[in-house]
């Protein structure tokens, strides 16, 4: 049932010069007020002498739990909105509401505005010049003699990287899943496996047998509930399950959990036991191709070179008349990536599109919590918006999590246009690990700033590894720059998914063919005895970090992200929300660093820090804070993590 929601305020007019030309509008935290977006956000007509009024109708869901709004400005012709200075108004939203607020003095909007711009214009300068004469990419600095401690006096930026559309951001996707910390399985087998491999449980054939019975091999989760429960993971994500011929990707049946892992019931049962813990449960959805033995595939087949066209299905793919295969098909076919084991479904065919919807809809509706959608990017824009609306019919609090690699992510996802809620973050992928290798951390910092200016509405999906790349232990070698890319999964904006084995350092590179990348979890029953001492540390090191993110969940999943200072082996930034801090120091350099950070620029500073987390003996390192001035030690190739109050 939708709400109607009246606003009305008054709001007039002293200063003679400001241009009263333009409109009021009201903006918030739903797609009915254009999710902050002003140019977006319904406007206010005048109901009589300066007394604005807007008639909003609220769609169902869109207020659950109340809802955050602001007055907005709107120059005639264009320039910036002019917002009304303070806190967000909140209201709880019952069937009706007639809100009328007290009066607005604009003049105050316009003089608030004018004082920031006047404050920021002497740094907006600096930056500009510091820019073009020190690029932010492949900066060098002054060599240090080994074994001397080098002093690095830093001032922070007053500018802040990103202010608070991370909140905005927050609101438009389900609160466990900004909050969570998510863990990515691949549970079925891949050709070239050796003995005993066989996905993250081990043991799973490689090719599916259509004759064979069901194995439960699923079941196996159950080995590693409390390892998932001990490091804090709030939600498991699958690669796909379905009935297909290898490693999934290749499905046969979307309503059919593959046999080499159990039944239908074998997933409702594991499902429900993650539930139990208050575990959440993703599962890998291939929806741009099919496996040969797709049912709609093999009609077609079967219908031969003359029949298949009055096959009812003959639109469902991308036949080529006269072509063949390199099966000896009666026709030729659009396959993904020239791959004919994975026919292209034919995503213009609204009975194509209906049945894909379907099989989103069907799974929402046994239980689960979210769909990872494969090869997202080079899906049609209006597929991911029917998907989204279809999902919306059956689920609400899910999650749609669209695989992006290149181009413009707000295409695919793009919670406040009815697109998906979050993607993979490639594009800050191989920066959080190279800056570090390479020590050059205005890459990360420029990487960071790009994501910022293109995206301020998303929260990204982070990761180090995943089925597809080299895992990061094979690529950061040194364990202590290996650490340092587990801070930054945990600490940057956005939601960290942790590869299985990432965790105690697994490895596995790509020039050895997929399925050195998919090899089995490690027994984590006797782990004292049988892990390495890096293995532990790695592990203990996720924990903290992902403990550390929920405790001090304001800053580190809505907070605003500020990018300190750095040079090319010293990197500061913080994450702020309300009146919480958290400042996150890391060094790439093989010299010991002693960091004063001038924090005063930022206009609101901590009194005192407490280290959450580090990644050396905290009995070597020392930190004060005085004057608005942080001083640290950090050893060499170290991390430390501070929180503190800026009330």
């Amino acid at each position: 049932m939708s709400t109607l929601v009246v606003f009305e305020v008054e709001a007039g007019w002293n200063i003679e010069d400001e241009p009263h030309d333009g409109e009021l509008r009201v903006v918030g935290a739903c797609r009915s007020l254009g999710w902050w977006r002003p140019h977006r956000a319904p406007a206010m007509s005048l109901a009589g002498a300066n007394l604005w009024r807007a008639e909003v109708r609220l769609q169902p869901g869109e207020h659950a739990g109340g809802l955050e709004y602001k007055y907005v400005w709107m120059r005639k012709g264009g320039g910036d909105p002019v917002w009304m200075p303070g806190a967000n108004k909140r209201i709880a939203v019952p069937t009706r509401i007639e809100q009328k607020d007290s009066a607005l003095d604009l003049d105050t909007w316009f003089a608030a505005a004018r004082t920031a711009l006047a404050e920021q214009q002497p740094q907006r300068q600096q930056d500009h010049e510091k820019e073009q004469h020190h690029p932010n990419v492949g900066r060098t600095e002054q060599a240090t003699l080994p074994g001397q401690k080098q002093e690095v006096k830093l001032v922070a930026s007053s500018v802040a990287t990103q202010g608070d559309s991370s909140l905005h951001a927050h609101e438009l996707m389900p609160a466990w899943y900004s909050h969570g910390t998510i863990y990515h399985l691949f549970p079925l087998g891949s050709p070239g496996q050796k003995p005993g491999e066989g996905g993250s449980f081990g043991h799973v054939p490689e090719r599916l047998d259509p004759n064979a019975q069901p194995v439960e091999r699923l079941l196996d989760i159950r080995k590693y509930y409390d390892y998932l429960q001990e490091m804090g993971i709030t939600a498991v994500q699958f690669t796909p399950i379905f009935e297909s011929g290898t490693h999934g990707y290749d499905t046969y049946d979307y309503m059919k959990v593959d046999r080499r892992l159990g039944t239908n019931e074998t997933f409702k049962t594991v499902l429900a036991e993650l539930h139990e813990r208050g575990i959440k449960v993703i599962l890998d959805g291939v929806f741009n191709h099919s496996g040969r033995e797709h049912f709609a595939f093999q009609d077609l087949l079967k219908r031969g070179h003359h029949g298949w066209k009055s096959s009812p299905y003959a639109n469902w793919y991308y036949i080529k008349e006269g072509g063949s295969s390199a099966f000896g098909d009666p026709f030729g076919y659009k396959s993904w990536a020239n791959c004919q084991e994975l026919p292209m479904f034919n995503l213009s065919n609204p009975e194509v599109r209906n049945y894909l919807y379907g099989i989103g809809q069907h799974w929402l509706q046994q239980g689960l919590d979210g769909w990872r959608l494969d090869c997202a990017h080079e899906m049609p824009t209006e597929f991911w918006l029917g998907f989204r609306s279809a999902c919306s019919e059956v689920a609400q609090d899910y999650i749609l999590l669209a695989e992006t690699i290149h181009g413009d992510y707000s295409k695919f996802a793009n919670p406040a246009e009815g697109l998906c809620h979050s993607c993979t973050n490639y594009q800050i992928y191989k920066p959080l690990w190279s800056s570090i290798k390479e020590k050059n951390f205005f890459e990360l910092v420029h990487n960071v700033q790009r994501e910022l200016s293109m995206y301020p509405g998303l929260l990204l999906t982070n990761f180090l590894s995943n089925h597809d790349i080299s895992r990061i232990a094979s690529i950061l070698t040194n364990f202590d720059e290996l650490q340092l890319a587990h801070v930054l999964l945990h600490t940057l904006r956005g939601i960290p998914a942790i590869y299985y084995g990432d965790e105690y350092g697994a490895k596995g590179h790509k020039k050895d063919g997929d399925a050195a990348l998919r090899l089995p979890l490690l027994d984590v029953s006797n782990r004292e005895t049988a892990w390495s001492g890096e293995e532990k540390r790695l592990f203990s090191l996720t924990k903290d970090l992902i403990r550390v993110r929920k405790e001090h969940a304001g800053p580190l999943t809505q907070g605003g992200i500020h990018m300190l200072s750095n040079t090319n082996t010293m990197l500061a930034f913080c994450r702020v929300f309300e009146s919480e801090i958290i400042v996150i120091l890391m060094s790439c350099a093989n010299e010991a660093l002693s960091v004063e950070l001038d924090l005063k620029p930022l206009g609101r500073t901590p009194s005192s820090l407490e280290e959450l987390v580090s990644t050396r003996s905290r009995e070597l390192e020392s930190m004060s804070v005085h004057g608005g001035v942080l001083k640290v030690a950090l050893e060499p190739v170290s991390a430390r993590v501070f929180s503190g109050s800026t009330a």
